[in-house]
């Protein structure tokens, strides 16, 4: 049998988890990226600022973002995006998770994974799920 958690534990993990976001003097944000893995300046599609605090409270093992959507007004790189990292303001990683259009199951929903250099990127959708 897989280990499991009930309810209360998974949303103490979730809660702790993003609290961690919110580490440091401003507001964490999320880095997408078009490798996954690779977190240099070339492969860095945007990076959009989150709300302060980044999340909700946890509700049946799951956080999700405050105030989406968000915008980075000038996107860093041109490419498809597939994974993002989220980080404090101090960018010490907290998590990664896929990346995917809006309604394509992703940890984080876009309303396309389609990047462009100057372009606005939108950010629509982001929860942290506690595992089972």
């Amino acid at each position: 049998m897989a280990t499991t958690h009930p309810t209360t534990v998974r949303n103490s993990i979730a809660d702790h988890v993003v609290d961690k976001i919110d580490a440091g003097a401003a507001a964490g944000k999320v880095q997408i990226t078009k490798t996954a893995g690779s977190y240099i300046a070339g492969d860095i599609l945007a990076e959009i600022t989150l709300g302060d605090p980044a999340f909700g409270n946890a509700a049946s093992g799951k956080a999700s973002a405050n105030g989406l959507p968000k915008t980075d007004s000038s996107a860093n790189n041109t490419g498809t995006a597939v994974e993002f990292r989220a980080v404090d303001s101090d960018d010490t990683e907290v998590h990664r998770g896929t990346v995917t259009a809006t309604g394509g199951g992703g940890d984080m929903e876009m309303p396309s994974t389609s990047i462009v250099a100057t372009e606005p990127v939108d950010l629509t959708q982001y929860d942290y799920t506690a595992p089972l």
